[in-house]
């Protein structure tokens, strides 16, 4: 009796790691990979400048982000 209680313990404590491993192996990547592209270095006034804002992650639902300027040097005209 006390050798099944033994192995009947010895096979739950097996169960109870190995789902935990399998737990931490299903997890998403919720890493964004963000990555931002600016068309110039430098610009002149009445120039026009293009910020691309890009997620390589295709299993994120949602992604929101900001671009902050100086709204009294630049104005945005599109946001796609």
């Amino acid at each position: 009796m006390k050798m099944t209680k033994k192995l009947l313990a010895l096979i739950f404590s097996v169960v109870m790691v190995a789902s935990l491993f399998v737990a931490s192996v299903a997890a998403e990547d919720r890493t964004a990979n963000l990555s931002f592209t600016v068309s110039k270095d430098t610009v002149e006034i009445g120039e026009e400048v293009e910020v691309v804002m890009e997620c390589t992650n295709t299993s994120v639902a949602v992604l929101t982000g900001r671009i902050l300027f100086d709204t009294e040097k630049f104005e945005c005209t599109k946001i796609v």
